[in-house]
């Protein structure tokens, strides 16, 4: 593992960075770790040249020097405490093996939201989806557009349940999400078919029962149940437009749920607000990875000499 990874294990956010437009993951990064004490970790991969035969290190190095100051651009816009802790993992890789490596070091991951080019979607494929697909640890993607709202609004947080069953892990985060920003948290079930009021409020019930039986893991924030009918999908991102974040549980086994995964990918396009996409636990505990192709080793992690 390489040394900025082993010296920062656990003690850091990662947000990735993959142009001077990811300004918006940044900030919500360190507005997130400044709220848990935690430093920042900025990540970034480059794509060096395939060279056939051997080269001079000063090309190596010109290729890797855009890299090391698009971090520098991206950090020096950073609102955070003085003494607060940012460092930086460079390395040429395809971004989302790099990110998918930080992810398994980290309590929390942050990227943008990704809208690639066709080119670079043949070659790399939409990276927040392969990215919050696969995480072992709990992924935001944050939209550009993004902004820190003013806590006197409220904007709830919204988490999505998905079946009979309450999401507990996205849950959990969820209230803490709603207990940092002082706000409520709406417990949002959508049923795929419409519905009339008399099973609107018998669904809403069965819901709020549920939620009682949970609120000891609350924090004190205040929880309330709305069941809606129809596109689930359409629901959710009408939802983001008015909520400080949006919380999705992401199943373990996804060809087990396709409409989650479909969900997911359609908030992850679309969505408004920072959507928290939080993996299941697995039943043995233990995080499941995504073998992700990489090119060969080409040089080690770098972090720049602030």
């Amino acid at each position: 593992m390489p040394p900025v990874l082993d010296e920062v294990s656990h003690r850091v956010i990662a947000v990735g960075v993959g142009s001077s437009q990811s300004s918006a993951a940044a900030r919500y990064a360190a507005g997130a770790a400044v709220e848990q004490g935690l430093g920042l970790l900025v990540v970034h991969a480059y794509e060096l040249p395939r060279f056939t035969v051997p080269v001079d290190q000063r090309i190596v190095e010109a290729v890797r020097e855009p890299a090391i100051r698009l971090v520098h651009e991206v950090t020096a816009r950073l609102d955070v405490p003085t003494n607060m802790l940012i460092d930086a993992y460079v390395n040429a890789d395809r971004p989302a093996a790099l990110l998918l490596e930080v992810a398994r070091r980290v309590p929390l991951l942050v990227v943008g939201q990704n809208h690639p080019t066709w080119g670079e979607r043949l070659a790399f494929g939409r990276i927040s989806d392969q990215v919050a697909g696969w995480s072992p640890c709990p992924v935001v993607v944050v939209p550009e557009s993004w902004r820190m709202r003013s806590p006197s609004l409220r904007y709830p947080v919204v988490v999505a349940v998905e079946g009979a069953f309450l999401p507990r892990a996205a849950l959990d985060v969820a209230v803490k999400q709603a207990a940092a920003l002082g706000t409520d948290l709406v417990v949002m079930r959508a049923l795929p078919y419409r519905i009339g009021h008399a099973a609107r409020e018998q669904e809403t019930s069965a819901l709020t029962e549920q939620i009682s039986r949970w609120r000891s893991n609350s924090a004190g924030v205040t929880m309330r149940a709305l069941v809606v009918g129809g596109d689930e999908d359409a629901h959710l991102l009408r939802w983001s437009k008015s909520a400080a974040a949006v919380v999705v549980q992401r199943p373990q086994r996804h060809w087990w749920h396709p409409q989650s995964q479909a969900l997911i990918s359609a908030a992850l396009k679309d969505t408004h607000s920072p959507l928290i996409i939080v993996p299941e636990p697995s039943p043995s505990g233990r995080a499941v990875a995504l073998r992700v192709r990489r090119r060969s080793p080409t040089q080690s992690a770098t972090t720049p000499d602030w």
